[in-house]
């Protein structure tokens, strides 16, 4: 824990609010000076013991809840960029869940403009893989360039990708794709959205013996190069690679490679490799 940083930014944040926004009278002029919200109103808005947050502040909390930490980050409105500054500060790590306030309609702006200026098909999605935001690229993929809402649903029991665009969808895509569901069920209890693709795939002839079996897709060198059926651009295979956004975890950018039938796919050799030289010469040599 960095107890100075994290009691810099909560009382910068603190002093941002004015107590009569969130219901607390004027200030009485004769008792305290400083700015914005007091630690004890904070602990009142918290519903805490007094000097709960004080102790946060100080740093000397020990193990404060994930659910403490959101409640304190949405009274004092951190940003994306706050909220994981807060907790890496308070608890180490990474939260669990996307920042305060992250929607599908609120994906940055700048990430929606790299999506437009990809020529790659690209789409941002969450934890669940439900799409927030894709480029023209991605849409050409779909027959009639509909964008499915969750993409991963649509691989697994849309009727048009089972036989028309994903090849070999029984041998190649179905364990691959199960293998990838049971992986986030695990990373994410609890999701609805994933759940309910999971009793579905149980659900399905085809799926539900694949689920049944525990797949482990993940040892296989069949699952490099997908093969497809690109609505545009004929037959090929797809190699998808994924990121995480900055400040936005479980938000990730989905960069899908399409390589023509008959060609091969982008070399392994890297653009430019450093190894064990500096060329800007910022280190000496031993």
């Amino acid at each position: 824990m960095d107890a100075e940083a994290l009691r810099q930014l909560l009382i910068s944040r603190r002093e941002m609010i004015k107590p009569e926004s969130l219901g607390f009278g004027r200030r009485d002029p004769r008792g305290r000076k400083a700015p914005g919200l007091s630690q004890d109103h904070m602990d009142q808005l918290l519903m805490r013991s007094a000097g709960t947050y004080g102790k946060l502040e100080r740093g000397v909390l020990e193990n404060p809840s994930h659910a403490y930490l959101r409640g304190v980050s949405e009274i004092l409105g951190l940003t994306a960029r706050e909220w994981l500054a807060f907790y890496a500060f308070a608890r180490g790590g990474q939260p669990p869940e996307a920042p305060v306030g992250l929607r599908s309609a609120s994906v940055a702006g700048d990430w929606r403009q790299l999506l437009a200026a990809l020529p790659l098909m690209a789409c941002i999605t969450d934890s669940a893989y439900n799409v927030l935001a894709y480029n023209a690229a991605f849409s050409e993929l779909f027959p009639r360039k509909q964008v499915p809402h969750n993409t991963p649903y649509w691989m697994l029991f849309n009727d048009e990708a089972r036989s028309d665009v994903l090849i070999d969808w029984e041998d190649r895509w179905a364990p691959f794709l199960v293998g990838g569901l049971r992986m986030a069920l695990a990373l994410h209890e609890g999701d609805r959205t994933l759940a309910s693709m999971g009793e579905r795939c149980q659900a399905d002839p085809v799926l539900g013996r694949m689920y049944g079996k525990g797949i482990n897709c993940y040892a296989s060198p069949k699952t490099a190069g997908m093969p497809i059926r690109h609505p545009a651009r004929g037959t090929g295979t797809v190699t998808a690679l994924v990121s995480e956004l900055q400040y936005a975890p479980r938000i990730r950018l989905h960069v899908w490679l399409f390589h023509p039938a008959g060609r091969s796919g982008p070399g392994t050799t890297p653009l430019g490799s450093v190894g064990d030289r500096d060329p800007a010469g910022f280190f000496p040599h031993p």
